[in-house]
């Protein structure tokens, strides 16, 4: 009965476990494509792509570490501190094509002067 059990949570985690990867991986390459499209074009200076490339980093990590705490059977107290830091990539993954863009305009147009030099 317990062998059972097992195996219906095992399957389960793995349906939860590829659909975060699904979503994570996406994200991931969203923000890497606008990214390096911008660095490209000349708008996105180096150092401000290598800090998106350690957030993209920061989020791989983040998720193999939530893996690593369910394969373990760990209590789900270990794995929230990833899955929060997880969380708030995503959103910028998710949101930084479209600020980008917003504060490349507020710049240029001579509106806003500050973070001159992160652009």
């Amino acid at each position: 009965m317990a062998n059972n059990s097992a195996k219906k949570n095992e399957k389960s985690i793995k349906s939860t476990v590829i659909y975060v990867q699904v979503v994570v991986f996406g994200l991931i390459l969203w923000f890497m494509a606008f990214n390096s499209m911008w660095l490209i074009d000349g708008t996105l200076s180096i150092w401000s792509y290598l800090l998106c490339t350690a957030v993209s980093t920061l989020s791989y990590g983040c998720y193999k570490q939530i893996l690593k705490c369910w394969e373990l059977q760990l209590p789900p107290e270990a794995a929230e501190y990833y899955i929060d830091v997880l969380a708030v990539n995503c959103i910028v993954h998710l949101l930084d094509p479209f600020t980008s863009k917003i504060w490349y305009y507020l710049v240029y147009s001579g509106t806003f002067t500050g973070f001159s030099l992160f652009l």
